[in-house]
Order: C-alpha cells, then structure tokens, then sequence
C-alpha cells in the first residue's frame, strides 16, 4: 500500500466506512516488515541544507545568534525552508513566540515540518494553551504531505482520543505511515502494538529493531526485556545477529 493509498483508507474510515482490507488483515501485512523498506530520511538540516552551510554549521554548534543572521534575509525574502530553519533556531533557543511566529510562515508556504511543529506547539502548550483540535490539525496537514514525524504524532493523537475521535485502528495504521516514512517513534509505536494488544512478539522484535535502527533507542530497551523473558523467536536469532541468552545472563 502506497502512502497516498493509505491516506485515502484513513480518511475512508474517519467517514466510518471499512478499510478495503480489514485491520486484521493489514496487521499480517506488516507483521514480518522488511528493514530495506524503512530507511532514515535524515534530519531536516541534512535534507535541506549542505554540510558547509554556515547557518548549519552555526546551528549545530548551538551558536543560535549567528545561525539567526545566517538564515534571516533569505527568510525575509520569502525563503520557506530558511523561514523553517529560523524557527527551529528560535525553537531551540527557547524563545517559543518568535520560533510560532516562523513557523507559520514557513508552514503556510507548504513546508511539513513546519506544519508539525505548530502541532507539537499546540499539542504540548507550548508558550500557548493546549488545542487538540488544533494541534491534529497541523499534524494533518504535514501528514498529507508526508512527514513521518507528523504521522507519528497524528496516531498518538487517535490512540489517545486527544483533539479526534479515538480510533485505535487509525492510529496503527497512522504509525505504519510513519514508520515507512522514516520515524523511529511510529515504528516504536508499531512494536508496542504488537507486543501489548496483540501479544506477537515476533512482530514486536522485529519493529523494534526497526525503530532501533532508525534512531529509537528506547526501543531496545523493550527489545532486550523480550529478551530476558525468552519472548523471541529462536529462528530471528541469526536474522537479527543475536546469540542464544546463557543462564548467567538472566
């Protein structure tokens, strides 16, 4: 299933109508996931900007007032992925109104990230009181668009109930999305799924190691307490590198 398609299914059953292949259905779909197909998309500064950028290079130093004057006249001039960068700056730097104030810019010239940062402002509270509706919103918005961090959010919010009508069927499905996009917190997500609702703990293992592999590290922590409670399928010791757990170990 292609990332518009899903789209299309999750609005579908928003409406109240079925899912052409059923949940039951889409959970064997992804139950043995192949890691080639969930790679890191890399950050935003990596997608956007050269390493020898001075902006970046600035930012990543945390030198927020010189990555501010490096990204501002571009921002000023109407630049959406500089008006972006500028928020993430002031985001960082804590000052949250000026980091809403180029977000907003950045997210009505059609920049995802963007779009999910006013979520997360909104989800969390952030220097403004917390809208749900709002906050699933701009997660929306930048889902359609494909961000993976957005998707990730935007099931968190079905799971919960929070700003939309709790859907534990659209947050699966909202977090697979994201996982395929590159978000390690949805693949996450995705293995908790499996490991609490489900109890498939061969599935758990391997997304797990997925989001592992796409910087969750909390998730290895689940993965080695599987582990510990010999939940893991001896067949996906050679697949995943491991050595069978000796006595000594528990």
């Amino acid at each position: 299933m292609g990332f518009l398609d899903f789209i299309g299914s999750a609005m579908n059953a928003k409406r109240g109508l079925s899912a052409s292949d059923g949940l039951t259905h889409f959970l064997k779909e992804i139950a043995e996931p192949e890691f080639a197909d969930y790679c890191q998309k890399g950050t935003w500064l990596e997608r956007y900007w050269p390493r020898e950028h001075p902006a970046r290079i600035a930012f990543e130093s945390k030198d927020y007032a010189s990555a501010i004057r490096g990204w501002s006249s571009a921002a000023s001039s109407g630049d959406a992925l500089a008006q972006y960068a500028l928020g993430a700056v002031f985001d960082e730097a804590g000052e949250i109104e000026e980091a809403k104030r180029w977000y907003e810019l950045a997210a009505s010239n059609g920049v995802p990230e963007a779009q999910n940062a006013l979520g997360v402002i909104y989800d969390a509270g952030e220097g403004v009181p917390i809208d749900y509706a709002l906050a699933s919103n701009w997660y929306s918005k930048a889902a359609k668009l494909g961000d993976g961090t957005a998707l990730s959010n935007l099931g968190a919010m079905y799971e919960s109930g929070h700003g939309v009508c709790q859907n534990q069927d659209l947050a699966i499905r909202y977090y697979h999305a994201g996982a395929k996009q590159g978000d390690g917190a949805a693949a996450f997500n995705v293995g908790l799924y499996f490991q609490n609702t489900i109890h498939n703990y061969r599935a758990a293992t391997l997304w797990y190691s997925i989001a592992f592999e796409l910087g969750c590290f909390e998730a290895m922590e689940n993965f080695q307490e599987l582990r510990r409670r010999a939940l893991i399928p001896k067949d996906l010791f050679p697949k995943l590198g491991l050595k069978p757990i000796l006595p000594h170990e528990f």
